[in-house]
């Protein structure tokens, strides 16, 4: 599965493990999946999924809005609602995704 990034939110891509907030698919977004990562279109890395919490966005809070994206909750709303502009939010689930990275040997 491709996970495509147009911008390194908080500098987490950077980092061995990170977080991607998408809107919840369950077939998609399951744990042991490999992921491809791309930024810009360039690929970045590989990596797995490790765990998925699917949420509503009135359940966001600053814990994850901070990790994800280096926002507070208001700010990283903004930017979901501006991401998924057709999305209903109330009634459907985003993901927190947790991406682990392949280690380069």
């Amino acid at each position: 599965m491709d996970l495509k990034f147009s911008f390194n939110w908080n500098n987490k891509l950077d980092c061995i493990a990170f977080t991607t907030i998408r809107i919840f698919n369950p077939t998609l977004h399951t744990e042991g999946r490999a992921v491809n990562i791309f930024l810009k279109e360039k690929p970045l890395a590989t990596g797995v999924i490790k765990k998925v919490k699917p949420f509503f966005l009135k359940d966001l809070n600053d814990y994850i809005s901070y990790l994800d994206t280096g926002y507070d909750v208001e700010n990283c709303t903004a930017v979901l609602r501006n991401m998924y502009q057709s999305f209903d939010f109330n009634n459907k689930q985003l993901a927190l995704i947790l991406i682990v990275k392949n280690k380069i040997k």
